[in-house]
């Protein structure tokens, strides 16, 4: 019966212990939201569907002049002066939708090799005047990390 016991409880805690690469092993990494919202240009800012990693500000300013190729959407963002050598900013950008209702939110989690930076497309209750076609965006800013980030 002991044995028996014993092997249960054993089998308990190798099951109950999770590796780092396991989500449960991950924590939640603080970041601050830059701005979140829709192009609106109808595709014409020519940015894809993409992810970005930017570390620099001559990267940064490239991104902002590019969003304000249509309408002048810096205007919206919450943080424009980014200190590169402590943040590093995170732009994922969804494809061009043909309505309005969609959005993108990211979630940013690591472990002890990692940097995970999620996407996920979302439903707002945002309406846009007339038919434009949008394209969702989350921009935030995230302190820099030697570690790998990687996009899920």
């Amino acid at each position: 019966m002991k044995k028996n016991l014993l092997i249960l409880l054993l089998s308990i805690f190798i099951v109950s212990c999770s590796s780092d690469d396991d989500s449960n092993g991950r924590a939640a990494v603080d970041f601050t939201t830059i701005h979140q919202g829709a192009l609106t240009g109808n595709g014409e800012e020519g940015i894809n569907k993409q992810n970005l990693v930017i570390k620099t500000q001559s990267d940064w300013e490239t991104l902002t002049t590019q969003m304000n190729t249509v309408n002048n959407v810096s205007d919206n963002l919450t943080d424009v002066d980014i200190d590169f050598s402590k943040y590093s900013v995170i732009a994922a950008f969804d494809e061009v939708k043909p309505n309005n209702g969609y959005g993108l939110e990211l979630n940013v989690t690591s472990n002890s090799q990692k940097l995970f930076i999620e996407t996920s497309e979302t439903l707002t209750d945002e309406e846009y005047v007339g038919f434009v076609h949008i394209q969702p965006y989350h921009i935030i800013k995230i302190e820099n990390s030697e570690l790998p980030i990687v996009f899920e």
